[in-house]
């Protein structure tokens, strides 16, 4: 956030001002998966790791949108990589970077304490002689993370950060309650969520190569292997919403697993490995096209694509809207009212026509009160509500209608955002 607010200074567009950020979110990742794969593996396994990085459509496509888990994945990643560099070679210098690190990805997301918890488990790769020296670096590198960290809590809202904890995931104990609620439904969307985010040929690579890491029973490949299923086993086991963006950043570790599989499988059959690889890029390469060109086609999972392009929370109409409004305030004062108390209703608009005075937004329910018709007696007032939540009202007048992507469920219908004037 504090990242795209100095971004939010240079671009007039707010929207590509926290895409941008993801882009070079996604830039720090593709440098990171290189100086990993080099470091720890070999070269070409960090040039196969950046050209996945680089073309897999999960990447491409959440480091193009305005959202956090981008940068946690960066972070992620790094804290991976300088955490293997120490266990290899203890430096206080890289155990400070490490500290940076774990401190910027916490700083980013709270799932970003799961570097921390990870940690540990790099000592897996450490020799008996070094075990002492490594235990200290990683100890520094989590004390400059967590005072990082905790430099938050001189705001006075640092409470909020798991204020809605309860939203999100179940308490631990539910596991021993009801097991499989929500374990098994997770787990299918996860299996939904790689199959068609890395699509097919790349998940059964990955699949292959996880098979190999257990065969082989290398140290580095099974730590590397363990801060991947860290996070997502909790996850499987809590989250009451499980969505493909929670387990972008626990992803990278697999990606590497899968770069050293594909790295094996060229070296052992060689023409052969790399008509494999190359063939099974093509999918990836169709769907990039697709996320590039016209995303509302893009073979995205089932639940990723209502979110994103067909539900409530799509944000189509929004910046037309938000231009509707600047034109009509430059005659007077206007009032907008959203059915919506935050997200892309009211928010969106919000971020469009920050600053101009001459624009108030209030937030209601899809039912108008008397109030908000006393106020069309002296101003404009208009209403944004999305066609699937509205309620007929009286005395609205139908200004726009601004469609949203058409849904696979035809019986649904096609979801809309409408935008109204009230007349008194």
């Amino acid at each position: 956030m504090w990242t795209t607010s100095l971004s939010l200074k240079i671009f007039s567009d707010p929207l590509f001002s926290g895409r941008i950020v993801s882009v070079f979110a996604g830039f720090s990742s593709l440098a990171a998966a290189f100086f990993l794969g080099k470091e720890i593996f070999k070269t070409k396994t960090g040039i196969i790791f950046a050209i996945l990085i680089n073309f897999l459509p999960f990447t491409l496509f959440f480091d193009r949108m305005a959202l956090v888990d981008s940068m946690l994945a960066s972070f992620y990643l790094w804290s991976l990589m300088l955490a293997l560099k120490i266990s290899q070679k203890p430096k206080v210098k890289t155990a400070v970077l490490l500290g940076l690190s774990l401190g910027g990805g916490i700083l980013t997301k709270t799932p970003g304490i799961f570097a921390f918890i990870s940690l540990p488990f790099i000592l897996i790769t450490t020799n008996l002689k070094n075990f002492k020296k490594v235990t200290l670096n990683l100890s520094l590198s989590a004390f400059i993370g967590l005072l990082i960290f905790n430099l938050l809590r001189i705001s006075p809202y640092f409470e909020n950060l798991s204020k809605r904890d309860n939203d999100y995931y179940f308490p631990i104990k539910h596991i021993l309650e009801n097991p499989t609620n929500p374990l098994i439904g997770n787990t299918k969307y996860l299996v939904e969520a790689l199959s068609k985010f890395l699509t097919l040929p790349i998940f059964l690579i990955t699949l292959f190569s996880i098979l190999l890491v257990f065969y082989k029973k290398d140290r580095k490949l099974l730590t590397i292997l363990l801060w991947s299923f860290i996070p997502i086993i909790p996850m499987l086991f809590l989250l009451k919403t499980f969505t493909s963006r929670y387990i972008l950043f626990s992803t990278m570790p697999l990606i590497i697993i899968l770069s050293w599989g594909i790295t094996t499988l060229i070296e052992k059959y060689q023409k052969v490995g790399k008509k494999i690889f190359g063939a099974s890029l093509i999918p990836a390469l169709i769907f990039d096209y697709y996320l590039l060109f016209n995303p509302a086609k893009a073979p995205l999972p089932k639940d990723d694509r209502k979110g994103y392009f067909e539900d409530w929370t799509a944000g189509y109409g929004t910046k037309e809207i938000a231009n509707f409004l600047k034109e009509k305030a430059k005659k007077g004062n206007v009032l907008i009212v959203t059915e919506g108390a935050f997200g892309t209703l009211p928010d969106g608009i919000a971020i469009y026509t920050k600053g101009n005075s001459n624009i108030e937004i209030w937030h209601a329910s899809s039912i108008i009160e008397p109030y908000i018709y006393d106020e069309a007696k002296t101003r404009e007032v208009y209403f944004a509500v999305n066609k699937s939540r509205f309620v007929n009202n009286p005395n609205l007048e139908l200004i726009k209608e601004y469609p949203k992507a058409k849904g696979l469920d035809e019986k649904k219908g096609q979801d809309a955002l409408l935008l109204f004037k009230i007349n008194p």
